[in-house]
């Protein structure tokens, strides 16, 4: 690691992130593996997107970069409403997942914009992995 400020806190949140995340999928049949895997990654996409569009970016980086791109129309198309019929149309029977993630991706942009004043790579991608975890544990246990 080359961040010296990367604590024990961190690498427990990583274990618990991708522990809890791979425990959902054992718990699933085989067969359903791959789509549980699609649709979460689906989800990510949203999140990310949803946390991205049109928020101020923080910092120097690839959240500073790809903020003009993210504040257009067509990043709306492409990263949340293609995303979220596909997620309809091909996972019906997670619709409520796909609801409940918007619903906190908008929750969660109040609160980034309310602590951070914004957003940078760091917060969009650590908080789609999060959201994948969490699309897989309602994957496991449905609503």
């Amino acid at each position: 690691m080359k961040d010296p400020s990367v604590g024990a806190g961190s690498i427990f949140i990583f274990f618990a992130v991708y522990g809890l995340g791979l425990g959902a999928l054992f718990s699933l049949k085989a067969s359903e593996v791959p789509l549980a895997i699609l649709f979460s990654q689906i989800i990510d996409v949203i999140f990310m997107s949803v946390v991205f569009y049109r928020n101020v970016a923080i910092g120097d980086g690839f959240g500073k970069f790809f903020s003009p791109v993210a504040s257009r129309f067509g990043f709306f198309v492409v990263g949340i409403l293609i995303p979220f019929f596909l997620s309809v149309l091909f996972f019906p029977e997670f619709i409520p997942v796909t609801v409940i993630s918007l619903l906190i991706a908008f929750t969660w942009i109040l609160f980034l914009t309310h602590v951070f004043k914004g957003v940078n790579g760091d917060i969009v991608g650590s908080s789609g992995e999060i959201r994948r975890m969490f699309a897989l544990l309602l994957i496991m246990n449905p609503i």
